[in-house]
This record gives C-alpha cells, sequence and structure tokens, in this order.
C-alpha cells in the first residue's frame, strides 16, 4: 500500500515532466485505488476531509484555480 498522504500533492503539483492533475481527478484516483494501493480505511477517512484537502489544494497549489 502506497502513502496516501503523499500521492495528492504529488500528483495536483505541475513537475517538470508532467502537467498537474486537477483534484477532482486526483479525489478519483484515490477513491478507484482504495484496496489496491491506498488502505480502504485511510481513504474513507482522507474522502471524509474532502473540503480541507480542496482548501489546502488550492493553497498550495502550483496553479491557480480553475
Amino acid at each position: 500500500m502506497n502513502n496516501i498522504e503523499k500521492a495528492p500533492c504529488w500528483l495536483w503539483a505541475i513537475r517538470p515532466y508532467k502537467r498537474a492533475w486537477p483534484i477532482e481527478s486526483v479525489l478519483e484516483l484515490i477513491q478507484k485505488e482504495a484496496g489496491q494501493h491506498f488502505d480502504p480505511e485511510l481513504v474513507r477517512l482522507f474522502l471524509g476531509m474532502e473540503k480541507e484537502v480542496r482548501r489546502i489544494a488550492v493553497e498550495y497549489s502550483d496553479t491557480p484555480p480553475a
């Protein structure tokens, strides 16, 4: 199982080799990968804090919100 706390930051950040993912895509991927790459209980808790996750994504985003 991968670290759920690192995945969103890596995905929604701009890197020289990739574009930033939209927050919706990041949340969908995390939900889809529950049980395969991420602990299902941690995914449930993480998605339960979606409002806070979105706030953090905007606050620390490399790009302005769409």
